[in-house]
């Protein structure tokens, strides 16, 4: 996508000054000695170099993308010399996580796309990871969503092996096992398939809120059911097939229709559906992670690969919903991607460029324009997150901080192609 917007070459130079100060290893690793922790009591977040949400393979991550518009010569060797870091923790302190945003796939995928000799261990490493997921997995579900989700599950992860299935037959061979346990789960109800039942809710879940205590349905792209979505309908738009896949989508994309609800601006997806109805009041916020944007695309793409035209039309009635909502009750306080403004630029930039037209240009625009207004150019990276209670934060990664925001908007100025987002399961 290449927009005219007049703002193009002012975010292209925005994006150059984060990348030039996340390009230095030890600058980031001293910012985040500095980050408090999220809750009173708790240790500080801890940098984990494998890690793609919040470590080093995100760092590498980055740069491998940004170094393909040819802005600066030097970004490739950033992105190997991150990456390399991030090989040798894992190497040292092997992940227990087989996610993509937050363990091995995420590590094998940034090696894979930079060329990297370690692949095969790594793939190794993660096929075993997840052979053993899927056994311990109940056939029938009523699980955790860390099981299946995009962020630490079986839909990141299914992600990345569908990029690699078409040279690696392991691969395709798990994805088959994931997509039929999709599939399997997709047909049950509660408490089984992608239900939460009450014994699977984590305590710290209960202590943040209690109302999970009966268990829930999550309904977030992060980590809900929006993730399967996604992943089927990818596969499915590859040409990778099984039985079932169609109803698995259409049964999902159900269940998110059950959970609709109704605000003066239009559809809000809540972030969980519940036993017992006791939603917030409020809307959700409009985030990649939770709320109609993230779920938009997956309803997008769901409705791309499988040719249905209501699923699309509610994709945009969502996203429509999320532009009308006064800024103060969106819900997206920070600049950065999870659960702040880049997640929502980036469903965006897929609307744009699929449906072009003035409403989401427009929308591109409003965007654009506050996270210019989140621009310190006297702040270590230049963008901050913005936790709940917490003042501004020297965040340098991917999913939460500096890093998604340079990214976006790149994109944006339409240097990046699509493949940039997909560890976010956007394509």
């Amino acid at each position: 996508m290449k927009p005219a917007f007049l703002w193009v070459p002012q975010v292209i130079t925005v994006s150059e000054e984060v990348l030039s100060r996340l390009s230095d290893r030890k600058t980031v690793l001293a910012a985040v000695e500095r980050l408090p922790p999220f809750k009173a009591g708790e240790a500080r977040p801890q940098w984990d170099p494998a890690s793609m949400s919040f470590g080093d393979a995100g760092l590498a991550w980055t740069f491998a993308h940004a170094a393909q518009t040819g802005l600066d010569s030097s970004w490739e060797w950033v992105a190997r010399h991150y990456l390399d870091h991030a090989l040798e923790h894992a190497l040292e302190h092997p992940s227990p996580s087989v996610g993509l945003l937050s363990g091995l796939a995420g590590l094998a995928w940034v090696d894979h796309k930079l060329n990297g000799l370690a692949r095969r261990a790594v793939n190794a490493r993660l096929f075993q990871g997840v052979s053993a997921l899927l056994k311990e997995s109940p056939p029938n579900g009523g699980v955790h969503p860390t099981v299946f989700d995009a962020t630490y599950g079986l839909a990141g992860v299914g992600r990345y092996l569908l990029a690699i299935a078409p040279q690696n037959a392991d691969a395709e061979y798990l994805l088959r096992k994931i997509l039929r346990r999709f599939i399997a789960w997709s047909q049950r109800t509660a408490p089984e398939g992608f239900f939460t039942p009450a014994h699977e809710v984590r305590p710290f879940e209960m202590a943040d809120r209690p109302e999970l205590a009966q268990g829930y349905l999550d309904l977030g792209l992060a980590h809900g059911i929006p993730g399967p979505l996604a992943l089927l309908s990818l596969a499915w738009g590859s040409g990778l097939r099984e039985p079932g896949m169609e109803q698995a989508a259409a049964l999902l994309v159900r269940r998110i229709q059950q959970t609709l609800r109704e605000t003066p601006y239009g559809p809000d997806v809540p972030y969980r559906q519940l036993p017992i109805l006791r939603q917030s009041p409020e809307p959700s916020r409009t985030g990649w992670c939770y709320g109609n944007p993230g779920v938009a695309r997956a309803l997008q793409l769901a409705a791309r690969s499988f040719a249905q035209p209501d699923w699309a039309a509610l994709a945009r009635e969502l996203v429509r919903s999320a532009i009308r909502r006064p800024i103060e009750i969106r819900g997206l306080a920070a600049p950065t991607f999870c659960h702040g403004l880049s997640g929502f630029l980036a469903v965006l930039l897929h609307f744009e460029t699929d449906l072009p037209s003035d409403e989401w240009k427009e929308a591109v625009n409003n965007v654009i324009d506050r996270m210019f207004a989140h621009y310190e150019p006297n702040t270590a990276f230049g963008f901050q997150n913005q936790e709940v209670n917490l003042q501004s934060l020297d965040d340098p990664s991917l999913q939460t901080g500096a890093a998604g925001v340079a990214l976006v908007l790149l994109a944006a100025s339409g240097m990046l192609g699509e493949a940039w987002d997909a560890v976010f399961l956007l394509a």
